[in-house]
C-alpha cells in the first residue's frame, strides 16, 4: 500500500487492483479522465493558459468540474480578444469598471428590465415614441391615418396644396396628444381632420381671426361634431402655420383646441361628415 501524503501526489496502482487517484493537499480529485478530457481540442493560447499559473483554488473548487457536460466549442466561447467587449458566439465578460461594450450589429432581446428595484414597463415603441427625436415631424401626405404607437407626442403636417386628410384612430382615453400643422397652404380641396368612426366625436373650440374686423371668433364643437375642415376660406385659410391640437380623453372623445384665420363669412370648422 502507498502512503499518502499532505502534498499533491498521483498515487500508483497498489497492487489490489485499483488506483486510488489523484491528491491535491491530501484532497481527492473526484473528476472522471472523461470530464478532464474536455480539455482536449480546446483552443487557448499559452498566455491564457496560464491565467492558471498563481491561482489559488482549493481541490474542492477544482472539483466543481466534476459533471460539467461543456465541449470544447463551449469552453472557447470565453476565448475573448478583449474583456468587455462583445463579440460573436462569445460569453458576456464585463472588463475591469464593469463595462461592456456592445457590438455594432447586435441586437439587444430583452425579457425584463429594471433597476434592481422598479420593472421598465415602458414598450419599445412607446421609447421610440418618446425618445426619437429625429421623428418628431411626420408627413401628413395625401391621406395618412395616426395611430397612438407611431403618432402620440408627434407633430403631424398637413403638407400637401392638394389638401391632406387626416384620420385619427378610435378614441379609447389613452391620453394620446398629436399637433397637426399646416406647412403647406392647400391651394385646391382642404385640410381636413376625422374621427376614425360614427361613435368619436370632437369636444372643445377652434378659435379664427376674421379678416374683415381683425376680431378672434370661438367655434364650439357641437355634440356631433367629428370632423374639421380648414376650406381656404371661411372655415379657416388652411395656410402655414395654423394648427389643431387634439387628445384622446374618453372613450369616443377628442378633446380639441386650435388657432386659425378665416375670410369672408367666417364659418365653423366643425361638422358631422363621419
Amino acid at each position: 500500500m502507498v502512503q499518502k501524503s499532505n502534498v499533491s501526489s498521483l498515487d500508483i496502482d497498489d497492487h489490489d487492483g485499483s488506483t486510488d487517484g489523484l491528491f491535491l493537499a491530501g484532497t481527492l480529485v473526484t473528476s472522471t479522465p472523461a470530464e478532464l478530457n474536455i480539455m482536449d481540442g480546446v483552443t487557448s493560447t499559452a498566455a491564457e493558459l496560464n491565467i492558471l499559473d498563481g491561482v489559488t483554488s482549493t481541490a474542492a473548487e477544482l472539483n466543481i468540474l466534476d459533471g460539467v457536460t461543456s465541449t470544447a466549442a463551449e469552453l472557447n466561447y470565453l476565448d475573448l480578444t478583449t474583456l468587455g467587449t462583445g463579440a460573436a458566439s462569445k460569453a458576456v465578460v464585463l472588463d475591469a469598471g464593469d463595462d461592456y461594450t456592445w457590438p455594432a450589429a447586435g441586437v439587444l432581446t430583452h425579457g425584463k428590465l429594471n433597476d434592481a428595484t422598479t420593472e421598465l414597463a415602458a414598450t419599445h415603441l412607446e421609447l421610440n415614441r418618446t425618445c426619437d427625436v429625429s421623428g418628431r415631424m411626420v408627413a401628413g401626405g395625401g391621406t395618412l391615418s395616426l395611430t397612438v404607437a407611431l403618432h402620440d407626442g408627434k407633430t403631424i403636417a398637413m403638407d400637401t396644396a392638394a389638401g391632406t386628410v387626416l384620420t385619427l384612430p378610435a378614441a379609447s382615453g389613452t391620453g394620446a396628444i398629436f399637433k397637426i400643422v399646416i406647412t403647406v397652404t392647400a391651394t385646391s380641396n382642404s385640410h381636413v381632420i376625422q374621427v376614425a368612426n360614427s361613435s368619436d366625436t370632437f369636444k372643445g373650440t377652434i378659435f379664427t381671426l376674421s379678416d374683415a374686423s381683425d376680431l378672434v371668433e370661438g367655434w364650439l364643437a357641437l355634440a356631433a361634431s367629428d370632423t374639421i375642415t380648414f376650406n381656404r376660406t371661411t372655415t379657416g385659410t388652411a395656410a402655414v402655420g395654423q394648427y389643431v391640437e387634439v387628445q384622446d380623453v374618453l372613450t369616443n372623445v377628442w378633446s380639441v383646441r386650435g388657432f386659425t384665420a378665416s375670410t369672408g363669412e367666417e364659418a365653423t370648422p366643425f361638422s358631422a361628415a363621419v
